[in-house]
């Protein structure tokens, strides 16, 4: 798997369900419905503290699975972005190694 983090754009829905992914000078359609779980960041290993009555979103990020192409006749592609729910930022955080051809061709 390629493991990194990049940021990008993330278009959403009317229902905030990504539509579109903007990555490295691109736009990807997103061709499937997407997969959204939850994972815990390792907050008891950051010297960072939270103030006081403003924990919920900093512990947990939203994680996003999404099948991507460029156009209609485009094979899909997977990749998994976060989102940070306190900023609004969205990651690329892992490409697997199918999507080569991506960074490839990009």
């Amino acid at each position: 798997m390629g493991l990194f983090t990049q940021s990008v754009q993330v278009v959403l829905s009317a229902a905030n369900l990504p539509l579109r992914l903007g990555w490295q000078g691109r736009e990807w359609h997103v061709c499937a419905q997407p997969v959204r779980w939850y994972e815990r960041r390792a907050w008891w290993a950051e010297s960072a503290r939270a103030e006081k009555g403003h924990g919920p979103g900093l512990v947990d990020h939203e994680i996003w699975q999404l099948q991507i192409r460029l156009g209609e006749r485009d094979a899909p592609r997977t990749v998994y972005v976060s989102h940070q729910l306190e900023t609004g930022r969205w990651r690329l955080i892992n490409v697997p190694e199918q999507a080569n051809e991506i960074r490839a061709t990009a």
